[in-house]
């Protein structure tokens, strides 16, 4: 099957459980299954990299299972749900300083005319300003 690899970088090894309960590689794998023309992956890994004199490589991933992917669907869901409803909050760290989506965030001016909430697919917000 097919793989989907996320390169990390870290100043030391990922636990083996950074997988197996990451939300980001589940919605790897269940993203994966979104677009026909590619097949799915069945696995999903991060690589991770020391920032260290001499890098240490780690690979720590998780395979497809039913039941995990149904729990981040329905987790994707309800949190869908939630800011529906306009309950949610700022996760506000130092990663604001390079997100990608810092000038789509909704603390910025304006972000409410930017989304629209599918009604076939929930999990879903299509970018209206395209």
């Amino acid at each position: 099957g097919r793989a989907i690899f996320d390169l990390k970088t870290a100043f030391r090894q990922y636990s083996p459980d950074a997988a197996k309960f990451s939300k980001q590689l589940q919605g790897y794998l269940v993203e994966s299954q979104q677009y026909p023309k590619i097949n799915r992956a069945d696995i999903a890994a991060f690589v991770v990299v020391t920032k260290k004199k001499k890098p240490n490589i780690q690979i720590v991933g998780v395979r497809r299972d039913s039941h995990r992917t149904q729990q981040y669907v329905d987790m994707v869901c309800r949190v869908t749900e939630l800011v529906r409803q306009k309950v949610f909050y700022l996760n506000q760290d130092d990663h604001c300083k390079w997100c990608d989506f810092r000038y789509r965030c909704y603390q910025m001016r304006g972000w409410k005319k930017r989304y629209v909430v599918r009604k076939d697919r929930p999990w879903v917000l299509d970018e209206s300003f395209k």
